[in-house]
């Protein structure tokens, strides 16, 4: 199988994790979007269709697309009120105008605005982070499915201050998060993801060099991610999402 069919086959389950779509509508939406997750997510949420099939395949028929809906409101209240106690966007026009702030402020982990300024603590992104690991956990688990975690892990770690891109002092690579995937996928049996390795991951981001070399072995870190290191060793500077 090619790198390049094993990376979408790998976006495909990773949108399906995230929002429920279909397999036709996961695939349309990242086709229509260059298999970007992000553009693919915000496509889906304004494709009422697609909204739909998700509900009936989640629910089975008219009282699961009803159930989704109630849910997805009672979202969407929380997100403009959200949205009304920061900077005042209270409208779509405001909402744009803030964005490019908000992902800035994201991608250095500013510190919090807002009402929930005083609540948690740890930057802007350091929060979402953490947010993210229960919302995503299905209702009663402890643990956070494998695929669900790649999935928000794909979406999240390209913003955060860690990951090395453009404009960015961040070293984590985009070869370390694929092989981070790789690992977890043949190597360890698909095993959910505890809540210590969701949150010590983020910090092993921060601290790993490209060619992880300075990992530290006698670190408490969870021995996953040692486990990682040793395997990741190994493998070939060009070795990244081909499971074949």
């Amino acid at each position: 199988m090619s790198s390049s069919k094993t990376t979408k086959e790998a976006a495909i389950r990773q949108l399906r994790q995230i929002t429920n779509a279909t397999q036709p509508d996961a695939q349309r939406l990242l086709k229509a979007n260059g298999y970007r997750i992000e553009a693919a997510v915000d496509a889906f949420y304004a494709d009422d269709a697609a909204m739909s099939n998700a509900a009936k395949a989640a629910g089975g028929g008219l009282k699961g697309e009803k159930e989704s809906k109630e849910k997805l409101g009672k979202l969407f209240d929380q997100y403009k009120e959200g949205w009304r106690t920061l900077d005042g966007a209270d409208t779509v026009a405001k909402q744009k105008q803030v964005l490019p702030k908000l992902r800035e402020e994201l991608e250095r982990d500013a510190e919090v605005r807002g009402a929930l300024a005083s609540e948690g603590k740890g930057g802007l992104f350091a929060r979402v982070y953490d947010w993210v690991y229960a919302y995503a956990r299905d209702e009663g688990q402890k643990s956070l499915k494998l695929d669900t975690a790649v999935a928000f892990w794909r979406l999240l770690l390209p913003i955060s201050p860690s990951y090395a891109r453009e404009g960015s002092s961040g070293r984590f690579t985009s070869r370390q998060l694929d092989l981070w995937e790789k690992y977890l996928t043949n190597e360890t049996g698909g095993r959910a993801i505890s809540k210590d390795t969701w949150t010590l991951f983020l910090d092993f981001t921060k601290e790993i060099d490209a060619d992880f070399k300075e990992h530290d072995f006698d670190a408490a870190w969870p021995s996953v991610i040692d486990d990682f290191v040793t395997w990741a060793l190994d493998q070939p500077k060009s070795d990244a999402m081909d499971t074949s």
